[in-house]
């Protein structure tokens, strides 16, 4: 029942998203054309189309996020999504995954669009900036190149888990913006809650980091749990690189707490209209 409660949750967002996908897809077409009869006034405004679709996609994600949950689990279509023969978990679960997926796609594509406008404007090939940046004296002397590429791992695994993280704030202010006495707000409290409990968890994670700095010791050799001044100033030295851990550690488990909330609040506070 999981999975049908996904499918039709995507299905949704699919729909919603589809025309500024589409818009986007014209806008990529026109540039190829441009890009081969060598029309360099349309490229141009091409590009600012395609680069509006992009931040479009991400805008209207994130926008039909919010109108999927609100109508689906709070409003009139409420009644009906808790009828269905599921634990409040599951319909939690879905909601969060799809909202999961549609903001990772949208944030995907928006980045590969500004890479791909960098490299389409600019006309150099992606290989030969990389090369050339791999390459030179001065990030050789700073960073190995098997540390810059288990750098660049750490920190894609660590925006899809962001990612992740932040969809469950956007549900949980969601969730309280249709709980008593908060609900007086309307709909503008969606947005002033996320934004809380976005600021709220950022600084949770700092001063969590601030109490216990665990970070990743990235080396040529190996990866390595390290929390000490000593043991940064080794990895240094070995030319590798630090990124922290803590700070992500505990918004994962902050997100968590939240989830339970949500459910929490679904099935004794929650305010149907």
């Amino acid at each position: 029942m999981l999975g049908k409660l996904i499918k039709n949750d995507l299905k949704f967002g699919a729909h919603s998203v589809s025309l500024v996908y589409l818009s986007a897809l014209i806008a990529s077409a026109v540039m190829g054309i441009s890009l081969l009869a060598d029309l360099e006034r349309v490229k141009y405004f091409s590009s600012i189309a395609f680069i509006i679709c992009a931040f479009a996609i991400v805008i209207v994600t994130i926008i039909t996020i919010i109108q999927s949950v609100s109508r689906t689990m709070y409003g009139n279509q409420g009644y009906l999504t808790h009828t269905l023969p599921v634990k409040t978990g599951a319909l939690v679960f879905s909601k969060w995954f799809s909202a999961f997926f549609w903001v990772f796609l949208s944030l995907l594509f928006l980045y590969a669009s500004i890479v791909f406008m960098y490299f389409y404007i600019s006309g150099e090939s992606a290989f030969q900036m990389i090369k050339s940046i791999l390459l030179s004296d001065e990030l050789s002397m700073l960073i190995n190149e098997k540390v810059l590429r288990d750098v660049a791992i750490i920190e894609a695994v660590r925006l899809v888990i962001m990612v992740g993280v932040i969809s469950m704030y956007v549900i949980f202010g969601i969730t309280l913006s249709n709980v008593r006495p908060f609900s007086a707000l309307g709909n503008i409290g969606t947005v002033i809650y996320s934004f809380i409990t976005i600021v709220g968890g950022h600084y949770l994670g700092k001063g969590a980091a601030k109490l216990a700095d665990l970070n990743i010791g990235v080396t040529p050799d190996s990866l390595k749990l390290i929390a000490t001044e000593a043991a940064k100033d080794a990895i240094l030295y070995e030319n590798g690189a630090i990124r922290p851990l803590t700070a992500t550690f505990t918004e994962i488990v902050f997100a968590i707490i939240l989830y339970f909330a949500v459910i929490l609040l679904i099935e004794r506070k929650i305010n149907l209209k």
